[in-house]
């Protein structure tokens, strides 16, 4: 899961440092993303396809 506008979903509404509270002991919680920048969303779909698939 990769969210876009990390000002947004930080402060605006701060759902993301609850999801990753909640996900750290789990599996997923390492497939958790944020970001401002495209290219390192197209590069972290990337990354989470070769975990996919490998």
């Amino acid at each position: 899961m990769i969210f876009y506008g990390e000002d947004y979903w930080k402060f605006r509404k701060p759902i993301y440092p609850v999801l990753v509270v909640t996900a750290a002991a789990r599996e997923y919680g390492r497939k958790i993303s944020i970001t401002d920048d495209r290219t390192q969303i197209v590069d972290t779909i990337k990354r989470f396809s070769e975990v996919v698939t490998n």
